[in-house]
């Protein structure tokens, strides 16, 4: 049986702030029987650089210029598929997150539980898609889910019942 190593890219330019959430994310997969590797960047060239070489699991990346925000576009461009964690000591990206469809947005310095709760969405939704599991919820489903602190996964699923037009009612 071949076991996949998650490999995860961490761009912060904080020194001790990418070894500490490095270490709060590969305690969570050793719990979790799961290999897992970081590679640490320390600069967006060498982030982008490496996103161009190799593929990753997710990436985390600290947004505090647009400089950050050029980089997170690039590696959206480069592999789209690919979760984006965005890190950031204001909310002041928090606009930009959600125009790249960033998986979660964590005000730093994060708490252990949210990276946690976070790791355990995304552990989620690699294994759905290592099962070809492309389940889409409807936009109705999704209302209120943030508000009310849930993740998709976290929503009931509705019976689909159809029309006389052959459409969803939710």
């Amino acid at each position: 049986m071949e076991i996949k190593i998650l490999k995860f890219a961490m761009y912060d330019k904080n020194q001790e702030e990418r070894e500490n959430i490095s270490s709060v994310i590969l305690t969570f997969y050793i719990d979790k029987d799961m290999q897992a590797e970081i590679v640490q960047f320390e600069n967006t060239e060498s982030l982008i650089e490496a996103f161009r070489q190799s593929s990753f699991t997710a990436v985390f990346i600290f947004m505090d210029s647009m400089d950050e925000v050029d980089t997170a576009w690039i590696i959206k461009k480069i592999a789209p598929q690919c979760p984006l964690i965005i890190m950031s000591d204001s909310g002041d990206y928090s606009m930009e997150g959600y125009r790249l469809e960033a998986f979660d947005y964590w005000l730093t310095p994060p708490d252990a539980t949210k990276m946690r709760e976070t790791m355990s969405r995304l552990s989620r939704l690699l294994e759905e898609r290592s099962r070809g599991d492309n389940r889409m919820l409807y936009i109705g489903e999704l209302e209120g889910v943030t508000a009310a602190g849930l993740t998709p996964e976290d929503v009931p699923s509705r019976k689909k019942e159809t029309q006389g037009s052959g459409s969803p009612v939710l």
